[in-house]
């Protein structure tokens, strides 16, 4: 299937769901963005990882399809920062105590 080999990028994302869940559930963090922060107040927190999840399994099932290697890998990479980048800050700033 399309996800041997892409379970990184899930990983990446569940990380950067659970330092979200930990910041706002632990460290009175709140989320930024409108769409998530609307969805943190209706449900919870734990929110995140569903949606996290859904969307990476959604991108990658797109990106299969993607004929160039280079493009494809390109995608991948996106996906991947888009999860560990905001994961780490929020780890960062968590550990740091700002």
């Amino acid at each position: 299937t399309f996800l041997n080999g892409n379970l990184y990028l899930i990983a990446a994302h569940v990380f950067d769901a659970s330092t979200t869940f930990t910041g706002i559930y632990f460290y009175n963090y709140w989320e930024q963005h409108v769409l998530p922060s609307f969805l943190i107040g209706v449900t919870g927190a734990w929110i995140m990882f569903p949606i996290k999840i859904f969307i990476v399994i959604l991108a990658l099932y797109i990106a299969k399809d993607v004929e160039d290697e280079n493009v494809k890998n390109f995608l991948k990479l996106i996906i991947f920062i888009l999860g560990i980048g905001p994961g780490t800050r929020n780890l960062s700033r968590i550990i740091m105590g700002v």
